[in-house]
């Protein structure tokens, strides 16, 4: 495949399968090759016939992405280049360094203010409650003497979560989570002391769990948007989660997603995006319990997961790409049901435990196949191959804890 524009240098940050599926998106569109720069060499990214590898120490850092950033502009003068944050810190990079970047660069980002609200789950919160969106039952903790007040508030079933993730991991200390689903009080108090002295200053938010009927898990849906640089959600494609990834920091991530179509709560918060003018990608975290729907959290950027939106048939690239050139697309909400899965779907389908979502999977898999982010026939070098193999045979062990 060939690209249809050499003038346009797709760049992208960051080095997971996020950032893969990006210059996938980007390749697949019109036969773009990005320029991915990360943190290290990682395998999601390397070995692959559209992507020219950039590794830049501390790139989550404006003092050192920056100068990185306007050199390769400045080598590439006269071309178009655009850029796309694919972790929560070069999203933070971005925002602060948007002024001076911009004049090298395109991008469709958040404002500064409108990333804050959304991207710290506290602040995003109170925006749903504003808009009468349900979110669980929520307790503050801003420092160690809170601890007590908040886990009398909410009594049991213990969600543990920072309120601010980008500062979070930028304090690591052993035995670190994404989450934590504190069993007794005294645990609470334990965590929560650990991130406090890890370094971190932002505020710790403690949550009732959610459940489904009979305490079962509740159902887990995404949901991701794209609003155009007029501030108008122009896609939105809702997907069941039918696998999580197991793992400490891997919470949050999904190996397998069904999409289905959008929901009432995907309506409210379309219209929440829409209020505040938002700008660029968002994807949200919902959980169908048996009290009701709730919005647990958003991100102002694409997941990990993101490449299930490819299969539905809506291409980031092409978004971004008309919104460079200043076209105007329509608003479409309406797409194909598709299972989209980064491990073997037989393997998805088999260790599902929602038995409906497990037949609606299994039906489509048998109907129509499915769609993965590695299944790109031209990416075909056989490192490539390697890694792909051996990354979802971890996968596939981690699931099975065996590993």
């Amino acid at each position: 495949m060939k690209s249809q524009n050499n003038n346009i240098i797709p760049t992208l940050l960051g080095g997971d399968l996020n950032a893969y599926s990006v210059a996938a998106a980007f390749y697949l569109h019109g036969g773009f090759k990005s320029e991915v720069f990360a943190r290290q060499k990682l395998g999601a990214v390397s070995n692959s016939n559209f992507i020219n590898l950039h590794t830049v120490k501390n790139l989550d850092e404006c003092d050192f992405a920056v100068p990185s950033l306007v050199s390769f502009s400045r080598k590439n003068e006269g071309k178009s280049l655009i850029l796309v944050p694919c972790a929560d810190w070069y999203m933070e990079m971005l925002e602060y360094a948007r002024d001076i970047l911009s004049g090298h660069y395109y991008f469709n980002i958040p404002t500064f203010e409108v990333w804050r609200c959304v991207s710290d789950k506290h602040s995003f919160l109170s925006l749903l409650s504003k808009f009468g969106i349900k979110t669980p039952e929520t307790a503050v903790i801003s420092c160690p003497e809170e601890i007590g007040r908040a886990t009398e508030e909410i009594g049991g079933d213990f969600v543990l979560k920072p309120s601010d993730s980008t500062q979070y991991w930028k304090n690591p200390f052993p035995y670190m989570k994404k989450v934590y689903f504190p069993r007794k009080a005294e645990h609470v108090r334990l965590v929560s002391e650990m991130i406090f002295k890890s370094g971190y200053r932002g505020k710790i938010l403690l949550q009732k769990r959610i459940w489904g009927e009979g305490r079962r898990e509740p159902r887990a849906s995404v949901l991701t948007t794209y609003s155009n640089r007029r501030g108008k959600v122009i896609r939105a494609v809702l997907g069941d989660v039918l696998i999580e990834e197991r793992g400490a920091t891997s919470v949050g991530n999904y190996s397998a997603i069904v999409t289905r179509p959008l929901s009432p709560m995907c309506y409210e918060l379309i219209e929440l995006l829409d209020s505040l003018s938002y700008t660029g990608v968002a994807n949200f975290d919902i959980l169908e319990g048996a009290e009701g729907s709730f919005c647990l959290e958003a991100n102002p950027r694409q997941g990990r997961s993101s490449d299930y939106l490819r299969g539905a048939g809506v291409n980031l690239a092409e978004l971004l790409l008309a919104d460079m050139r200043g076209e105007e697309l329509p608003k479409v909400f309406v797409y194909p049901e598709i299972l989209w899965s980064a491990i073997p779907p037989s393997v998805a389908i088999a260790m599902a435990k929602d038995s409906s979502l497990k037949r609606r999977a299994d039906r489509i898999y048998k109907e129509k196949g499915y769609f993965s982010p590695y299944r790109i026939p031209e990416d075909n070098r056989l490192l490539r191959k390697l890694y792909v193999f051996l990354h979802q045979a971890r996968q596939v062990k981690r699931l099975e804890g065996r590993l």
